[in-house]
């Protein structure tokens, strides 16, 4: 019983989120262990993931509209700009969009997964537990 040993102070709190939000969670306070403080494009998690604003020292944020029509040379500026260095993915909260029948959701895919495959292309994942996925952007300011 996991919230029983986190009252009893057998288990910690890092431990005891980990364990009810996942990878998710451990994204999360790994950017914070290792003082990685840029913001993190993050398309997905906020219409399937958890809302984890209270344990999130970095801004996590979809791309920005007005990102999404224009070149991945000055897509990576922008984002450099507005201080944006990392990338994070879960895959089973894109699976839910691709199974998504809700045309708003399937739009908010079709327009954001082009450029997130070409920000991919040359970001290097800098943390990978289970499902979720943390890459460092290629990105110039």
């Amino acid at each position: 019983m996991p919230s029983l040993s986190y009252a009893t102070g057998r288990t910690t709190r890092d431990a005891f989120l980990a364990r009810q939000f996942g990878c998710q969670y451990r994204v999360v306070r790994y950017l914070a262990r290792n003082h990685l403080r840029g913001g993190v494009v993050d398309n997905w998690s906020r219409w399937y993931g958890y809302n984890l604003v209270p344990y999130m020292e970095n801004d996590f944020a979809p791309l920005p509209r007005d990102l999404l029509r224009v070149s991945t040379p000055r897509t990576k500026q922008a984002l450099g700009r507005r201080g944006f260095e990392y990338l994070y993915v879960r895959r089973w909260d894109k699976l839910q969009f691709a199974l998504a029948s809700d045309p708003i959701i399937r739009r908010w895919r079709r327009v954001r997964l082009p450029v997130e495959a070409r920000l991919l292309r040359d970001a290097r994942v800098v943390y990978r537990v289970g499902d979720c996925s943390l890459y460092r952007l290629a990105i110039s300011s």
